[in-house]
């Protein structure tokens, strides 16, 4: 059974599924069973055939979410064959990826997890798909929902959560909405998590 050893094995997806709204309803031993299947890409029937040892055993290899990722975002990045740049300034994006944007951004005191729910679109429309073309890099389009889609799928947490820190930080618009999404974005999630590290190591729930 495969663990995640750092953020850059875990995507986005994965990160969603585990944002507290996921664990609604859940006790202690669901939300452990939930944890666990989300990270091994296992079943939730596999999760419950683990012995309390080798639950253990995985809980021990899993310190690295106690931390937030990385802050230091790369400027390019590839993925599935395409090469990204990153522009983290509002002013420069087409007015439709703006438009999705803000939205995106609207209503967080009634969900306030719409950011961290919808992080891959938010970053299908602050990256640019680039292409070299004889000894240049240049801009060209993909469709946005795809590059979502994509970043959804397969995007690592190491790379998205510090691009979307950067264009928050950098960008005026947006500021004032999550001026303290950089020290707050993920600190839900590692409570959730930690917690699930706290009934692991005390044997409850499997």
């Amino acid at each position: 059974m495969k663990l995640p050893k750092t953020w850059n094995d875990i995507t986005i997806g994965q990160y969603i599924d585990l944002l507290p709204s996921a664990y609604k309803g859940m006790n202690e031993v669901e939300k452990v069973i939930h944890s666990l299947s989300i990270l091994t890409e296992q079943s939730k029937d596999d999760i419950r055939a683990l012995s309390i040892d080798q639950a253990k055993e995985y809980n021990s290899k899993l310190s690295f979410l106690n931390e937030l990722p990385s802050s230091h975002y790369k400027a390019t990045f590839k993925l599935n064959g395409v090469r990204y740049r990153v522009e983290p300034n509002a002013n420069k994006m087409s007015a439709g990826s703006y438009i999705t944007t803000m939205h995106l951004f609207q209503d967080l005191a009634n969900d306030p997890e719409k950011i961290e729910k919808n992080l891959h679109i938010i970053l299908a429309q602050v990256v640019q798909p680039i292409k070299r073309k004889g000894f240049k890099w240049v801009n060209y389009e993909i469709d946005r929902m795809k590059i979502a889609e994509d970043f959804y799928n397969g995007l690592s947490m190491e790379v998205a959560y510090p691009v979307c820190v950067f264009f928050c930080q950098l960008s005026k618009h947006l500021i004032p909405i999550i001026e303290d999404y950089s020290t707050k974005t993920l600190e839900r999630t590692i409570k959730e998590l930690t917690q699930m590290e706290k009934d692991l190591k005390s044997g409850d729930g499997l």
